[in-house]
């Protein structure tokens, strides 16, 4: 049986399911994306909603506990020790795409680039760095909530010496079903957790384990993961299209709602147009 060049990947509970369904309508919105296999990891969705997905021919799997915790955990956080082993859950990919449940594909050409760049390297994902990006977070310095994400999964000289890199966001990534970033990440994740356990444990291993510098890497423009809290988008008059902050204001390619409560994702919000007017809109798939 041939392999699909690529799939789409992301994961989701029942709580999660409007988002879920934006994400799955903005990637089948694109004719690009006929035939590509979406596969959603499935950490506690209702029937209705596994129905709705088998509609939209997207294939539903409950992921494994794959690192053996010595306490109950989440069901959810199923999807943060799961992500290093997707290609045990996708064996049908030859190259697997992660997009986190509060994404949304606004121009197909972000996709093409996560692929050009896992087809370079092995691995594409996309550094929170922009010139429009904020440097704070929750109130701080973003490089101290950094730094001490590194001090606690691993040890203060690895914090001093990766905290000043622009943070890798793991919630847009592609790679090679067979490269060796995942297996790096599995193990790596496994040591950290025998020390810690954190909810950001998974990205904060991630970016020790690519600026390691012994696993190729190639890094994409902040278009291809939008992260709206660090900056957020302007608008075409019209509504339909949101644009970098800056000038020239090109489209956003990946839009990402990380860091707003998931009850608060959707909400309408007043964006700025290029022109100096404003728009009223979620930052959310919305349907052409």
């Amino acid at each position: 049986m041939s392999r699909a060049p690529f799939a789409i990947a992301t994961a989701a509970n029942e709580k999660y399911r409007g988002i879920l369904e934006g994400l799955v309508r903005s990637i089948r919105s694109h004719p690009q994306s006929a035939g590509v296999p979406i596969v959603v990891l499935d950490l506690g969705l209702g029937d209705e909603t596994r129905a709705w997905l088998a509609g939209q021919d997207a294939r539903c799997v409950v992921p494994d506990w794959d690192f053996p915790f010595d306490r109950p955990m989440p069901d959810y956080f199923k999807a943060m020790v799961s992500r290093p082993h997707l290609p045990k859950y996708i064996p049908e990919a030859e190259t697997i795409v992660w997009l986190d449940a509060d994404t949304w594909v606004q121009d197909w050409s972000a996709i093409d680039l996560l692929l050009q760049g896992a087809a370079a390297s092995g691995f594409s994902i996309v550094p929170e760095l922009d010139r429009s990006y904020t440097p704070m977070y929750d109130n701080g310095p973003y490089i101290n909530h950094q730094f001490g994400w590194l001090k606690e999964c691993f040890d203060e000289e690895t914090a001093r010496r990766l905290c000043y890199y622009p943070l890798i966001n793991c919630g847009v990534f592609a790679a090679r079903a067979d490269a060796p970033h995942w297996q790096a990440w599995a193990s790596t994740l496994a040591d950290s957790f025998r020390r810690v356990v954190l909810f950001i444990s998974e990205q904060t291993v991630l970016n020790v384990v690519l600026r390691s510098g012994d696993l190729p890497l190639s890094l994409l423009p902040a278009r291809c993961n939008w992260i709206c809290y660090r900056a957020q988008p302007f608008c075409t008059p019209d509504g339909r299209t949101l644009l970098d902050p800056q000038v020239p204001h090109e489209p956003l390619g990946i839009v990402h709602l990380a860091g707003y409560a998931y009850d608060k994702k959707d909400l309408p919000l007043p964006l700025k147009t290029p022109g100096g007017g404003t728009v009223l809109r979620p930052l959310t798939y919305v349907p052409a």
